[in-house]
């Protein structure tokens, strides 16, 4: 009861601490409890966009969007179980144009 108890505080703690941005420069990924991390990658980097999302969640439009650019293997930047991921997608590529 009480480990089940502490593991919902700190899946809350995690959705309220994390920040999504996408600016005209970047998207950029901002999390932490207690110390502060971000990651970004710019527009002009990213390479590839990839929308992922289970059938439970597309049902009520949540999914989670990939950023991958030349730099490295895999996704540089995430975001995990956000609103409306294909619009997210079309706007970064818009800001790419």
């Amino acid at each position: 009861g009480s480990v089940a108890g502490l593991i919902l505080v700190f899946i809350g703690l995690e959705r309220t601490t994390t920040t999504y941005s996408v600016t005209s420069r970047r998207v950029e990924l901002e999390f932490g409890i207690i110390g502060r991390n971000t990651k970004e990658v710019r527009i002009c980097d990213i390479r590839a966009i990839d929308v992922v999302q289970k059938t439970y969640a597309a049902l009520i439009g949540i999914g989670t969007v990939k950023f991958d650019s030349s730099a490295g293997e895999g996704p540089e930047v995430f975001f995990q179980n956000v609103r409306r991921p294909h619009r997210i997608k079309q706007l970064v590529r818009e800001l790419q144009a």
